[in-house]
């Protein structure tokens, strides 16, 4: 049997070939277009599923992680039921320095973040520390960041349909740190907690 294509056959692979030799192109084009902008490809792949999302003008990490092929990619979260289940460490965290802060966003955002990734990998930590010395052995520092991580995926990654504003998320965050002392708070300046801290000078998000 001969395993020469047929002319059909070869007529429809050359359209193959042609259509992905204009697409790596186009890919190129684009990747060079928006890094003159100062963006990221994801980053613009980001902003382009936000602006482009149909019905309303917003839509929730679970639906952006969808659009972007993003995959859940926390087997403990979703086994637990929290939605969309988003290790939030190494997933879209990343695609939002470029795009948060003063000027941008709330003063608060970028440090909030910043002090709200830090504690949720601490408190991962603890929680692997506990499997080994239970909970009972461990320091009312470690028991704080236990907890915290707990209430931050159940509060703030747990969204589930809910669709939040960013300063409400923002607010969410800073309620979820009240527990821990301001001199834990390292990533936090002393004037955003003075600010934004629940139970400072000002309301939190005011």
């Amino acid at each position: 049997m001969s395993e020469t294509p047929t002319s059909a056959l070869k007529q429809d692979l050359e359209e193959l070939a042609a259509f992905r030799a204009a697409l790596r192109r186009y890919l190129k084009f684009s990747e060079r277009a928006v890094r003159r902008h100062g963006l990221t490809p994801q980053q613009y792949q980001l902003l382009l599923a936000v602006m482009s999302f149909p019905g309303p003008d917003w839509a929730t990490v679970g639906e952006l992680a969808e659009e972007l092929d993003i995959r859940p990619n926390s087997v403990d979260l979703d086994r637990r039921g929290i939605r969309p289940p988003i290790d939030v460490l190494p997933s879209l965290s990343r695609l939002m320095n470029a795009g948060i802060g003063e000027g941008r966003t709330r003063a608060d955002h970028r440090a909030l973040a910043d002090q709200l990734y830090a504690s949720y990998a601490r408190g991962r930590e603890v929680r692997q520390l506990m499997s080994i010395v239970g909970e009972h052995g461990l320091p009312e520092p470690d028991r704080r960041s236990l907890a915290f991580a707990d209430a931050f995926e159940r509060e703030f990654l747990g969204q589930g349909d809910e669709r939040r504003t960013l300063d409400a998320t923002l607010d969410l965050g800073w309620r979820l740190l009240e527990p821990f002392p301001d001199n834990e708070l390292r990533r936090l300046s002393s004037a955003l907690i003075a600010e934004y801290r629940v139970g400072a000078t000002g309301s939190a998000g005011s």
